[in-house]
Formats: C-alpha cells, structure tokens, sequence
C-alpha cells in the first residue's frame, strides 16, 4: 500500500509523455511488503447470482490464456446465492475469490479486487462477458503504444454478434431529461442530434479514437491511474461509476480511448434482469448522484423530480390499461414494480455496511507537511507511515488549499474561505470514506475556515459526504480580528461539535472538550507518538564521543538539550536564563538547541525568535549553544543520543501533545519540564509524568528552579539513570503502530 501526496489543484499538473507527475514526490511513503510476483493484467469480476455465465468468463480467460502475458484473476462475490463462490473454489481454483458476507455493490467490490492486484494494468470485466481471442494482447499493446492513455475499452457485441455500442461523451445537463428516460422511446427524440452525439453515432465503430467515457463492461486502466485517483466512487451502488471515473481520468490530464483491435461478447443485463425494480431504482439514483456531484443539488433535484414524474406518469398508464382489461397479469407486475420504483423516491444511496481497516480509503488534511518544518507535520508523516504499515485501502495526504502554492515550498499556503471549494473539488476528484483533519490552531494562518469545513461538506454533499474525524492537536482559539471576543471561543467548539468524530491527544483537552458540550460518544482520547523514531544509537562510548565531538561538545562538558520550533509557549528564554545562571556556578555547561526554527504556522513566533536573539546576547551565551538547525529524522536521532539530559520548561506546563516532549522520552533521555496544568483527569485513560520517577518537574517561568533541577541531573547519576528507564517505560504507551490501530478502529465505525 502507497500512502500518495495530492494536492488539492492536481488536475492543473500536467503528465509527461511517459509517466503521471506526482506532486511532492519526494515525501511519499512506500513501507517495505511482502514480495509478490506481479502480473502484467490482473482481471477483476464482480459477481452476483450469475454463476452460469461466470463460469463461460472465466473458462474464457484460462482455456485460452494469451501467450506472453502474466495474469492473475480476481473475482469478488456480493453475496451470491446461486452457488458462485462454491464454483469458484472448485472449478477455478487458480481465481482469487473476495466472498463478501453482503451486496456491497459494484465500485466497492471493484475497489476491493483493485487493491489486491498487482497487474500493471487492471482490466475490469462483468461476468456476463467472455473475451474472444487476442482481446487483451490488443488492449495491452494499445496502452503500451499510447501511454497517455488512462482507460482503454474494446469493441462490444452481443451474443448474436451484432455490435453492442459503449462509447459515450459527457452529457449536458438537458440531455439527462432524454437519455435513458420514457422520452427516449419517442421516435422523435430518438433521433435528436444531440443523443446521436453523445452515443458517437456518426463516428465509425471500425476506427480507434478517443471518447469521453466507456460502458463499464469491460474497460482496462493503467496502474498509474488507479494509483492516482484511487478507485471508482463508493458513493455509487451500481450505474455511473464508469461515467464518473473516466470524467475523473480525464481530469487528470490522461485520456480514454476506444479500440476495435480487441472484441468482447457481451450478455448486458443478465444480472441486473433478476430485479427490474431495483434496476430502474439503482441506474435512476446512481443519475441524480451524477449530477448532484458534478451540477449541484439544484439541478440534482429538478432532475429527480422529473425522473419521478416520468414513473408516475408509467403508473397512470399502466393502471388505465389494467382498468380497461388490456393483460391485467402484465399490468399488475408491473403496477407492482413501479410502486416500488416510485416509494424509492431516488434518495442518495447510503452504505450501510461497515468497512475492514484494509478497505478504507483515508485522507489526512493538514496545514503543515514536510519539508515545512512543525510537530503537525511531522505527526502527519509519522502516522501515515503507521498506517500504511498496518494496512489499508488507500492513503493521502492534502496539504495545501492550491497545488501551485505546495509546488513553491518557500511559499506558506493560504489557507480561507476559498480553501473550502478546493477541498470539496478534491474530494470530488479523490473520494474518501473518512477524512483526518490534523487541527492546530497556527496551522491555518488563524483563520476560522477550517473550522467550517465539516458544515460546508454536509451542507455541499449531504448523506454523501466521508466520514469526518477531527484530531485537536490543541484547543488554542483562532485569532479572527480584533476584540472578536467570545466567537474565538466559539469557532472551536463548532469544529468540535460539527465533526463526526472528535479526537484530542491528551486528558487536559479531553476535559476542555467535555467542559465545552461535546458528545462523549463521539470524542476518543488518542494520543500522539514521538515525530522522531528512535534510531540504534551508538555502538559504543567511543563513537558517541566522536559525534558529541563534531556537534562543538568538549570532553566533560554536560549537554542539555531543547528539542522542536521555537516558541514563547515552549519557554526557551527561561532556560537561557538558567543555563546562564548555571554558567556562573561551573563550567562545562552547554545549550544544544535541535532544530529550533521559528516555524511557519504561528506569525508570532518570529517576534519570538527576535527577542531570544536579543537575551542571547544580553546574558553572552552564543558561545555556549550549539544549533543544530534542521536535521533530517535519522540524524536528529543520533543528535538526541548525544545529550546528558533534555530541558522543556513548557510555560503552559508538559503535556503529552507535545511532540517535542515524547521524543527525547522515546530516546531513554532525562527530562526536565514543568508541572502539567490542571489535575489528572479522573478517568485515568494515559500514564502520568511522575516527579523523579520519569521527569523532573519544576515550576514554568523560573529559571532559578530549573538550574536546580538540572544541577541535580548532572551530579546525580542514579537519578539521571531511574529517569532514563522511567522515560523509555513511559513511552511504551504512545507507540505508532497502536496509535494507528485505534484510529483505524474510530475511522471505520
């Protein structure tokens, strides 16, 4: 499983001739699986009572198997009760089969198969087909020969062998009142110009050329679509997904062709048949998601109501029929099925069955990602990494409201209200069961947009819209202007409350956000892990030595540590006032400050960074710190392992939000911080900073107190030891793989 790096703007990314441009290509993620020999075409089939004419598609494929072309077979059964999965198993074997315990419909058991496979194209194929010789070389050989080419699909006929027609352009929103409707059947609409064009009617069957979207009957699709966009849209139980997934495609910049070089038989309709009700019910609500998505709820709506009233106007006519004796048999199944069609009233369609962890697809929003630098984005990257190690369906992380501004990294994006369409637009383009806003108040310039994003998303998408799950990396309220008085507060709770799922990291927050009226059922205390991975250290005295030598440390000098950006809350002033104070007392004390940048998130921090500069200079200490600067992870580890003992005197107290603070625990070092604020809470959910035991802890904003404390670490041996095995024990409690575990377990709910 990949974790991908889009952008909100991808579709303004253009492709080369030979490959998909992937924006922040250098951060992305690939976690070490296990070895599986890859196919050249994996062949998905979804499968629903039709166990006789998947046994013809199937004998096709592996009686005839083309030659010089690795396959592999997958064949998802929604719950067919004709004995499909039993026929699977025991006439071909060499199939891989996903039995689903339920109908999930056709995208989801399509994405299911697409993420077992490993082909580098992906041909899906209904079970109602059978390919005729040298159908896939065909399609094989026009991708390689096109490679802009997203989707490829073949030349159609029915059983009879006359021509099935597949080829399609995008319709207009008018065009949505004739296609497929009672009006179609007219003679005269029958022949309008405008359907004869959007069925490629003039365009001669015998010549390849590019379409705006195929049947979804059989179509192939290049690997590096599907790892772009995902897969097809969930959101769709059965119909349209084809339509929407090569508008997506072409999106993208790829294209969608038509080959007559490759033929395919084609039974349509076998499976769908065995229920006319929901056939018409399943194409007509799949429609209205079409154009809810693509038109707006306006037009969606004007459409559905149309769509009923040509049902409505079925039903009158069927029952005069039946009133006047014309087939009262006939009239009455079908009066029947169109009370059915009718009390559907096309509403959206809802999943209504829970996803496996290895399904979902998942995207982290954030304000901050490396190469900025901040402990939000390196949260982000460590929980993706996380994640995609435990396994899931897909993973993503946006960034930035506009491509171009994450391309420009010297360039902090904007987050506002015009964030909010791009994110929507994105979601549109790249669906997602739930998305994981990563909340940090800087994060996003102070400006309340955000805030709004899970109201804008219901009111834009309804019943439609992904799961939204919220991680409070602090409570902080937003600057919004002047004297805004009690809505800074308020901005807040409604991300709080309007979120699906409220995540905070730490039991001070878990308090607030009860205090503040959110719904324990839908809040979870996760906490966050150490954003630097302990790496192995020194192999022995000597080199560690060697190191602290190259860092400016001398033999016998005694190096406290600051670790993370800088700013007022995290209280560096008072330990260059201390570290002063301690330089009057001894000598050998010095200051390594890691990493230490004023960061991008909060405008505050660089009148911070000034003033620190300032006191530097004032207390004559240049000479005793020592500045990393920007470390890569690995080396920021080894720079860790170097210190005597890490020195956070947090002024609004320690607390295990602070990633600053769980890295230097997870590297075994002493640490120094301040009381944490308030009582532990009464729910007993994390461990505790114990004094002595794995920190010492000192007042904030006392300088004088945290000499003390660090004078007692340097001369105290054991102590510095009992709080090195006290800090590892402790950490054991925020480890990534089971952070993700219980995020995995909160996103599927």
């Amino acid at each position: 499983m990949r974790l991908r790096i889009t952008g909100v703007d991808e579709n303004r990314v253009k492709l080369s001739e030979t490959s998909y441009l992937s924006l922040h290509i250098n951060s992305e993620i690939s976690p070490q699986l296990p070895a599986r020999k890859l196919a050249d075409v994996s062949i998905i089939i979804v499968s629903y009572n039709v166990a006789g004419l998947l046994s013809e598609c199937l004998a096709s494929l592996f009686e005839r198997p083309p030659d010089g072309l690795e396959l592999e077979v997958l064949v998802v059964d929604n719950a067919s009760g004709d004995g499909s999965p039993e026929l699977v198993r025991h006439n071909f074997p060499q199939a891989q089969l996903i039995a689903n315990p339920a109908n999930y419909g056709f995208p989801r058991a399509c994405n299911q198969g697409r993420r077992r496979a490993t082909g580098r194209y992906l041909f899906f194929l209904n079970p109602d087909a059978r390919l005729e010789e040298r159908a896939l070389p065909a399609l094989v050989d026009f991708m390689e020969s096109h490679p802009r080419a997203g989707v490829v699909g073949p030349l159609l006929r029915y059983a009879d062998g006359s021509l099935q027609s597949n080829r399609r352009r995008f319709p207009s929103f008018g065009l949505a009142f004739v296609e497929s409707t009672i009006l179609e059947r007219k003679p005269l609409l029958r022949r309008l110009p405008a359907l004869q064009r959007f069925k490629y009617t003039g365009t001669p069957s015998a010549v390849a050329h590019e379409v705006d979207w195929l049947v979804g009957a059989a179509f192939m699709v290049r690997r590096e679509v599907t790892e772009q966009l995902g897969g097809l849209d969930e959101r769709f139980f059965m119909y349209s997904e084809e339509l929407d997934y090569c508008r997506r495609v072409k999106a993208q910049g790829w294209q969608v062709w038509y080959t007559p070089t490759a033929e395919i038989t084609h039974q349509e309709g076998r499976s769908s048949a065995q229920n006319v009700a929901a056939r018409y019910i399943n194409f007509h609500t799949s429609k209205i998601s079409y154009y809810r998505k693509y038109f707006g709820r306006g037009y969606a709506g004007l459409l559905r109501g149309f769509l009923l009233g040509t049902h409505l106007w079925e039903y009158g006519e069927e029952w005069t029929k039946l009133r006047l004796g014309h087939k009262p048999a006939l009239r009455r199944e079908r009066l029947h099925m169109l009370r059915q069609v009718l009390a559907s009233r096309f509403r959206p369609y809802r999943p209504t069955y829970s996803h496996a962890t290895t399904d979902l697809d998942i995207c982290l929003l954030t304000a901050e990602y490396p190469p900025q630098p901040g402990g939000v984005g390196d949260y982000t990257t460590r929980l993706g990494e996380a994640l995609a190690k435990a396994g899931t369906g897909s993973l993503r992380v946006l960034d930035s409201p506009f491509a171009e501004k994450r391309l420009a990294h010297n360039s902090k994006p904007q987050w506002g209200w015009s964030s909010l369409p791009a994110i929507l637009q994105n979601l549109k383009q790249h669906p997602a069961h739930a998305v994981n806003i990563q909340y940090q108040t800087g994060a996003y310039n102070m400006h309340p947009a955000i805030n709004c994003l899970p109201l804008y998303l219901r009111w834009k998408l309804g019943s439609e819209r992904p799961r939204i799950v919220t991680t409070f990396h602090d409570l902080r309220v937003p600057y919004l202007f002047p004297k805004a008085g009690p809505v800074r507060n308020w901005v807040n709770r409604l991300l709080l409350k309007s979120s699906d799922v409220a995540i905070v990291t730490n039991e001070a927050d878990y308090e607030q956000a009860i205090a503040w009226g959110a719904n324990p059922a839908r809040l979870h205390l996760v906490p966050i892990g150490s954003n630097i991975t302990p790496g192995p250290g020194f192999a022995n005295p000597a080199e560690r030595e060697v190191y602290r030598a190259g860092l400016g440390l001398l033999p016998g000098d005694f190096a406290i540590g600051y670790f993370g950006l800088t700013n007022q809350s995290k209280g560096l002033d008072t330990l260059l006032e201390a570290v002063a104070q301690l330089r009057q007392t001894a000598p050998g004390w010095k200051l390594v400050i890691i990493g230490g940048e004023a960061g991008g998130s909060d405008p505050t921090n660089q009148t911070y960074a000034r003033e620190l500069a300032a006191l530097t200079a004032r207390l004559e200490l240049d000479r005793h710190i020592i500045r990393t600067g920007h470390l890569a992870p690995k080396e920021t580890s080894r720079a860790l392992y170097a210190l005597d003992g890490v020195a956070l005197p947090f002024r609004d107290g320690a607390s295990f939000r602070r990633g600053s603070l769980l890295a230097p625990l997870a590297h075994g070092l002493p640490v120094v911080t301040t009381y944490p604020q308030g009582q532990p809470s009464s729910r007993g959910k994390l461990p505790q900073l114990i004094a002595q035991q794995n920190v010492l802890l000192v007042e904030p904003s006392d300088p004088a107190a945290l000499a003390t404390a660090l004078t007692r670490l340097r001369h105290d041996p054991a102590l510095a030891s009992q709080l090195s095995a006290g800090a590892r024990e402790l950490s054991r409690h925020f480890e990534w793989d089971k952070i993700a575990s219980r995020l995995l377990e909160i996103l599927g709910e």
